[in-house]
């Protein structure tokens, strides 16, 4: 009787904290597919012969009314950034080092120095074009919860 009792009670816990889980991680999942990304800032551009090399600050958007990072004991990687032409071609890459970033809901949270680059001759054609830079789109990939989220502008 005792061992069954154990048992039962266990198995609600068990039960409890898998539903708890279950309503955070989809929580985040809403957060993740809204998140926004902006670019704040470049600088640093450096030109060689064949590549420019350039620093953005990028600004990371929760609009949600969720909170996101040290509330739900979840973090936030962010992997990778992309820069594409408008007509989808990939002209730039930036990798990232940013981890456990926090995003309380309604907030933002500043990404300072991704280095981005890109070979030369395509971004110079890129930037020749009339209004080029209102074209662009940016994708970044965000890991949470084991899984790649990718956030497009």
């Amino acid at each position: 009787m005792k061992a069954n009792k154990i048992l039962w009670i266990g198995g609600v816990v068990v039960g409890s904290l898998a539903l708890f889980g279950h309503k955070k991680f989809k929580a985040a999942e809403t957060v993740l597919n809204n998140l926004q990304l902006k670019i704040k800032d470049i600088r640093n551009i450096n030109l060689s012969f064949e590549r420019i090399k350039l620093t953005v600050d990028a600004i990371l958007v929760n609009p949600t009314d969720v909170d996101f990072g040290f509330t739900t004991s979840s973090k936030i990687y962010l992997k990778q950034i992309r820069v594409y032409n408008k007509q989808g071609q990939k002209i730039a890459t930036g990798h990232t080092q940013f981890y456990e970033i926090n995003l309380p809901a309604q907030s933002e949270a500043t990404l300072p120095s991704i280095d981005i680059e890109a070979p030369l001759l395509e971004s110079l054609m890129q930037l020749l074009q009339k209004d080029a830079t209102k074209d662009l789109k940016i994708e970044a990939d965000i890991q949470a919860f084991g899984r790649i989220f990718t956030i497009k502008q």
